[in-house]
């Protein structure tokens, strides 16, 4: 294939205590610049990276876990090609099926992002074959896993909200371009894989980073879009009690952690709120 094709699409990816088995999906992004942002990374991890995925790429680390949001933001302003491919651990795509994103967005003026269709296992297909076949519809929403868009359209518009960490920055992105003259694709012969929690090793602490990410993300998602009622978070926060204990005496400890994690969420939702609002009110 011409490597002409590949030129202007850079590939970004977030780390964050990632394993390295699972850096081997980034062979496949050979023919293009990658650029990493590894959080709680450091310079021995970057020559491990190396041994799997060779040289071509550029890696930046910092000391503690900044969130998706920013991590991504960060990425972005390092990107100087016209094209950009988001992308995380987690996920498994060819290289052709990027070039078919990048057909879709070179299709229509209004295309801000193009994504793939998510299956259980990638076939490798003829390229050109498959842009013959290729048909390209406009929706609403896509899966934030991964997606190909166009760098200028995206930093006019504004990428990720980082009031958000983890989770729903995505959902909230798609919402402002759905309010804006953009709009997203969906190219269903482009074709992705999501091992969904496999971009990070799992313990504990993950699952106290996710679960309550997740749940503060909900609140401040209703919250943008002005749709949040306290009565939704005093309602969780009263039931909290009641299940953790039944999950805790029923020995289901996983789950009843995860409670434990959204309870969290609701205190760093009641947290923002509170000191955002105090903002509002010392420059009012």
């Amino acid at each position: 294939m011409n490597k002409k094709l590949f030129r202007d699409i850079t590939v970004i990816a977030p780390l964050y205590k990632t394993p390295l088995s699972q850096l081997q999906k980034f062979t496949t992004y050979n023919n293009f610049k990658i650029i990493f942002l590894d959080q709680c990374g450091n310079k021995n991890f970057k020559n491990n990276i190396k041994k799997v995925i060779g040289s071509n790429f550029d890696y930046y680390f910092t000391k503690k876990n900044v969130g998706l949001s920013k991590a991504a933001n960060f990425l972005l302003s390092k990107v100087k090609t016209k094209f950009c491919f988001f992308t995380q651990a987690d996920v498994t795509i060819n290289s052709s099926s990027i070039l078919l994103l990048k057909s879709a967005l070179l299709k229509n003026v209004n295309y801000i992002l193009a994504g793939p269709k998510f299956i259980n296992k990638i076939d490798e297909k003829n390229y050109y074959i498959s842009l013959l076949l290729s048909k390209v519809r406009t929706v609403k929403n896509i899966d934030g896993a991964c997606f190909l868009f166009d760098v200028k359209k995206v930093r006019n518009l504004g990428f990720y909200d980082e009031d958000f960490f983890l989770y729903w920055e995505d959902i909230f992105l798609m919402k402002e371009i759905n309010k804006s003259q953009y709009k997203i694709a969906y190219v269903e012969q482009a074709k992705a894989v999501h091992e969904i929690g496999k971009s990070t090793k799992n313990n504990y602490k993950i699952v106290l980073i996710r679960n309550m990410n997740f749940k503060f993300g909900e609140y401040l998602f209703d919250y943008k879009m002005s749709q949040f009622r306290f009565i939704k978070i005093l309602r969780n926060i009263v039931r909290f009690p009641f299940y953790f204990l039944f999950f805790f005496i029923s020995f289901q400890f996983l789950k009843s952690y995860i409670k434990l994690s959204e309870f969290f969420g609701a205190l760093k939702f009641i947290y923002f709120y509170l000191n955002n609002h105090q903002i509002k009110k010392m420059y009012a």
